[in-house]
């Protein structure tokens, strides 16, 4: 709950639209928190919106009585107000007909005002009353609470199927950098709300659909590693090498056992990486194909 004072802070300051999108985020994740879905109906601007959120308060909550008062205030219908009776020196509202009185024009060209029954903004001119055109206030985008079936209500299945390609990616993701793979299936149980069992079989079927792609990820790291293997083994087997001949050339540079060991290793570290940067190389052309 401590989100929720946060983000009012923030819609307070005249971020709405950023204030909505946190709001989602967290209905997402806890879509029975009232106190949310109280919030969301405050900040919303359509009355369809905010009563559909109000019942979902009232559905968590039948006591809250703010939201009961909320809906109850959006059933109402605006009451209108009735036009004054109409006098000599009035002129006809062309939205709703009011009598509006234009006698403090005095004579002036042009004469603006807004009508007070309907709140259209006119402007009075010798050629008579006409509606000034609304300015077209630049369109905002509100994310939708969330995917609706025909029947109004969330579609759980592609909740689920969003959240599932959220956590696909970042399995993926993770993979492809290297991470701590124990870190990642808990990480899979906490998000995904999994046993330990279940998240690793989780990570384990990632892995294996995504292999191209982990390898397209891991190749950068892969490639300076095995490189890197490989100059290295190359360089300790040429010195051990070096140390080797001269041992027998009667001018030994380090002990026999060294030169040996040390020649077994570049050996070792050469074809090693050798090898990596085969299979690197294969790998990044069957995931091409």
């Amino acid at each position: 709950m401590d989100a929720l004072p946060r983000i009012w802070q923030q819609a307070q300051t005249g971020d709405r639209v950023g204030a909505r999108r946190e709001l989602v985020n967290i209905l997402r994740a806890d879509p029975e928190n009232a106190q949310a879905w109280l919030l969301m109906a405050a900040l919303l601007e359509d009355p369809a919106q905010q009563a559909e959120c109000c019942r979902k308060v009232l559905a968590l909550d039948p006591g809250n009585h703010h939201a009961a008062a909320m809906l109850q205030k959006l059933r109402q219908p605006v009451p209108s107000a009735a036009p004054p009776a109409t006098t000599a020196a009035s002129v006809s509202c062309p939205h709703c007909g009011a009598d509006l009185d234009f006698s403090a024009a005095n004579g002036r060209r042009e004469w603006r005002t807004v009508c007070a029954y309907c709140n259209t903004e006119l402007i009075y001119t010798d050629r008579g009353v006409q509606i000034v055109p609304p300015a077209v206030a630049p369109t905002e985008e509100i994310p939708e609470l969330f995917e609706y079936t025909k029947e109004g209500e969330p579609d759980e299945e592609k909740l689920a199927a969003d959240d599932r390609d959220d956590l696909v990616r970042h399995v993926v993701r993770e993979l492809g950098s290297e991470a701590d793979r124990n870190t990642l299936i808990r990480y899979v149980c906490e998000t995904g709300n999994m046993p330990w069992a279940q998240a690793e079989m989780f990570v384990a079927r990632v892995a294996l659909e995504h292999e191209h792609e982990i390898a397209r990820r891991r190749s950068p790291f892969m490639l300076a590693l095995s490189v890197g293997t490989l100059v290295g083994g190359i360089i300790l087997a040429l010195l051990s090498g070096y140390a080797l001949l001269a041992f027998f050339s009667a001018q030994p540079v380090v002990r026999l056992d060294y030169a040996v060991y040390g020649l077994l290793s570049g050996l070792g570290m050469t074809s090693g990486g050798l090898i990596g940067v085969v299979r690197l190389i294969k790998s990044l052309r069957d995931a091409s194909v």
